[in-house]
C-alpha cells in the first residue's frame, strides 16, 4: 500500500494516530509508563536539519531519517510526531526511553505509524 498526501489537517490526523498508536501498541510493551504521555509537536519530515529553527532540531534530528532509509517521495509524505512519556523520566536510562519519534504517512485507509525511533 502506497503514501498518499497528506493533505489539510495533516498534522492534527498524525497527532490523532500518534495517541491511538501510543495507546494500544506502546502502553502494552513490557517496560513503559505511558500515562501521562505528550504530544509535543508534530511537523511533516524534511530532507534536511532546518538550522534556523533551534526547536525543529531539537525535537526532529531524527527527521532526515525517512529520506535517507525510504527516498524523496516517502520522506515528502512523511509526518514526524514527537512524544514525550514523563513517568519514564524516573526510570533507569530514563532519558533514553522517555521520548519516541513516530514517522506516519496517510495511506488510503488512513494515518499509519510505519517506524519509530526512540
Amino acid at each position: 500500500m502506497a503514501a498518499v498526501t497528506p493533505g489539510p489537517g495533516a498534522a492534527e490526523s498524525a497527532a490523532a494516530a500518534a495517541r491511538t498508536f501510543v495507546t494500544t501498541k506502546v502502553g502494552r510493551s513490557p517496560g513503559y509508563d505511558v500515562a501521562g504521555y505528550l504530544v509535543t509537536s508534530d511537523a511533516p519530515a524534511l530532507p534536511e536539519i532546518a538550522r534556523t529553527t533551534p526547536d525543529y532540531v531539537q525535537r526532529f534530528k531524527v527527521s532526515m531519517l525517512a529520506y535517507s532509509w525510504c527516498g524523496t517521495t516517502i520522506g515528502k509524505r512523511t509526518y514526524v510526531v514527537h512524544v514525550v512519556f514523563p513517568k519514564m523520566l524516573a526510570a533507569r536510562d530514563g532519558a533514553a526511553v522517555s521520548v519516541m519519534d513516530l514517522f506516519e504517512s496517510r495511506m488510503p485507509s488512513g494515518w499509519t505509524v510505519w517506524d519509530n525511533y526512540s
